[in-house]
């Protein structure tokens, strides 16, 4: 069984009265390449595949050019054992390191 989920790229936020990118990372196949069992998979196989609104494909340096936006402007949240953080997802995509 394969379902589809469409979501839009961005987002109204209030606070600033403007739209923002919700999308991530984290919603492309490339997400699971460390996997055990689904990096083995194709791309066509895996659990999520990200297209642009028509459906079509998006492409490797559309790609490229998403996670080197992603690489400049994130950050990694340096975790410690006992560590609790909360992040606004309105501000910050939740698909980071």
């Amino acid at each position: 069984m394969r379902t589809k989920y469409y979501a839009s790229a961005f987002e109204y936020f209030p606070a600033r009265d403007k739209n923002i990118s919700y999308a991530n990372i984290a919603d492309h196949f490339t997400w699971f390449d460390s996997w055990p069992g689904v990096m083995e998979l194709e791309p066509e196989d895996r659990p999520i595949k990200m297209t642009f609104g028509d459906d079509s494909d998006i492409t490797w340096d559309d790609w490229k050019l998403w996670t080197k936006l992603t690489d400049d402007f994130g950050f990694p949240i340096e975790w410690k054992k006992g560590d609790a953080v909360i992040v606004c997802n309105y501000r910050f995509s939740h698909g980071r390191p």
